[in-house]
């Protein structure tokens, strides 16, 4: 943006020399576009033990990083911000006959991302993105070995830093103007030992908003929270990163306006023996207009998705379910409407492999209710889909396959003063996980309209 600003002083200043004008109206006519991005440094890495049972210290935090568009006229602005990955702790040393081993130094929290982009251009059409993205976690340190009085303690994973986004397109006239935000959170740092724990995933948000005269305008936001981190050789797995999303969206045309809302539940962390991490939840709800107040729009698309994160799946230790999604979209307009809905359960994590034995866990519980008012001869079509995820599959006698998610849809409804209404739902259960090598295999879910 700035080097966009600088050309267009200096190609004025070249009026002198006789051919300013030409370069100038070509100048004025050309989209000009600001790309900002910041990145945060990484955390600084423990110290690995030194003397016989000494521990390792902790790493350091990631930077966090900040990128923001400033204020301006361009027609098309972006903006990306990545914080900096956590420190490595530092591994402990191992101990002897008297002295337990060191403890590893616990991970460092990975930075959080922020990034905000804004395009208001003076005339023509209007386009803003943003995009956050946290750090990952920094590792756990090793535990010291067991020199014959016992073993140190694995240090745990950092978190996954925080992922935001903001954005906001406004174009004039007919123009059109679209804004989109990506807000995604890192994974955390794995573990490793005994009575160690991995890193939860990083928190994920964004907002977008719209705006046109009389063209087509869009909104889009989509958040996924981060993913636990992996939990080694006996430490249990990191959860995953809960994504709530309300109202994140917003726009007004006289037009075409689209708005999308989709949230996205992390993944639990596996474990190879401990305990799998827990996986996220994702809700999306949107409410836009009122009865009092309905969305102005000629024609409004508005979509809600939810999908709830996996569990962590193990190789001998315990599995961990999968997450719900749950996804509610509520519109009140005087234009057609095409409205969507659907919320998706997470799959169970899995156990078990070769000569290891372990049960698989349920999937997550998917549910979406939808509804849509309109007036006159406007029409209203809403569709309403629930999925519930798939249960984790086990390994070995006396094990089992985990049971299959619900899927469930809530209200689901339209209503216009005299136009059609068209109203579709669907619900599918989870499939129960199978069962391997001697499992039974997990029962399927059920499924409710």
């Amino acid at each position: 943006m700035g080097t966009s600003r600088k050309t267009r002083r200096e190609n004025r200043n070249c009026k002198a020399a006789g051919f300013a004008t030409v370069l100038l109206t070509a100048l004025i006519s050309q989209a000009y576009a600001a790309n900002v991005t910041d990145s945060g440094s990484a955390g600084t890495p423990g110290t690995n033990g030194a003397a016989v049972g000494q521990s390792g210290t902790a790493g350091g935090t990631g930077g966090a990083a900040n990128a923001v568009v400033p204020a301006n006229t361009d027609a098309s602005n972006s903006a990306t911000g990545s914080g900096g990955n956590g420190g490595t702790g530092g591994n402990g040393a191992s101990g002897n006959f008297n002295t337990k081993g060191g403890d590893g130094g616990n991970g460092g929290n990975g930075g959080s991302g922020t990034a905000s982009s804004t395009a208001t251009p003076v005339s023509g059409n209007a386009a803003a993105t943003a995009s956050g993205n946290g750090g990952a976690g920094g590792y756990g340190g090793s535990p010291g070995a067991d020199g014959g009085f016992g073993a140190g303690t694995g240090g745990n994973g950092g978190i996954g830093g925080a992922g935001t986004a903001t954005v906001s397109a406004t174009a004039a006239g007919s123009a059109t103007a679209n804004s989109t935000a990506y807000g995604t959170g890192a994974t955390g740092g794995y573990a490793t030992g005994p009575g160690a724990t991995a890193g939860a995933g990083g928190v994920a948000t964004g907002t977008a908003s719209t705006a046109s005269g009389n063209g087509q305008a869009s909104a889009t936001v989509n958040a996924h929270g981060g993913s636990g981190g992996y939990g080694y050789s006996g430490a249990a797995g990191g959860s995953g990163a809960a994504t709530a999303l309300n109202n994140a969206v917003s726009g007004s045309t006289s037009g075409t306006l689209y708005l999308d809302q989709n949230a996205y539940g992390g993944n639990g962390g596996g474990a190879a023996s401990g305990a799998a991490g827990a996986a996220g939840a994702a809700t999306t709800t949107l409410t836009v207009g009122s009865m009092g107040t309905p969305n102005a729009a000629a024609t409004l698309n508005a979509g809600t998705y939810a999908q709830g994160g996996a569990g962590g799946g193990t190789t001998s230790g315990s599995s961990a379910s999968g997450a719900n999604g749950t996804s509610t979209l509520t519109v009140y307009g005087s234009g057609s409407l095409v409205l969507s809905s659907r919320g998706d359960g997470g799959a169970g994590g899995s156990g078990g492999n070769g000569s290891n034995a372990a049960s698989g866990s349920a999937g997550g519980a998917g549910s979406a209710s939808a509804s849509g008012t309109t007036s006159g001869s406007k029409t209203v079509n809403v569709t309403n889909t629930a999925y519930g995820g798939g249960g984790g599959y086990g390994y070995g006698a006396s094990q089992s396959g985990g049971a299959g998610g619900a899927a469930s849809v809530g209200a689901a409804s339209g209503a216009s003063t005299s136009g059609s209404v068209t109203v579709s739902t669907t619900a599918n259960a989870g499939g129960g996980g199978y069962g391997y090598n001697g499992a039974a295999g997990g029962a399927g879910g059920s499924a409710s309209i």
